[in-house]
């Protein structure tokens, strides 16, 4: 338990050596034990906040179609290029 407190202090010292998060979200630093059952609920209500929040700030729906569209281009890439270099053999007899 104690390494868990002190990891967790680590991470509350450091965390604002971070730059700010392009989406308004300000990290905190949470503990938690499966084995145990201690924090999950705590947990996942910080999963949920942070959810809500991307979503009213507009943020999730901003990143996703950011993630689309680099999707899409990687695939046109991935397809294309493997193309580029073959030219048709247009002096067959």
């Amino acid at each position: 338990v104690q390494n868990t407190k002190n990891a967790q202090q680590d991470y509350l010292r450091s965390i604002h050596l971070f730059p700010a998060m392009e989406n308004g979200w300000t990290p905190t630093v949470k503990t938690c034990s499966a084995t145990e059952n201690i924090g999950i609920n705590e947990i996942w209500k910080k999963i949920n906040s942070h959810n809500e929040q991307m979503i009213i700030n507009g943020w999730k729906t901003k990143n996703r179609d950011r993630q689309d569209i680099y999707w899409l281009h990687y695939i046109i890439k991935d397809e294309l290029e493997p193309n580029i270099d073959k030219k048709p053999n247009s002096e067959k007899k």
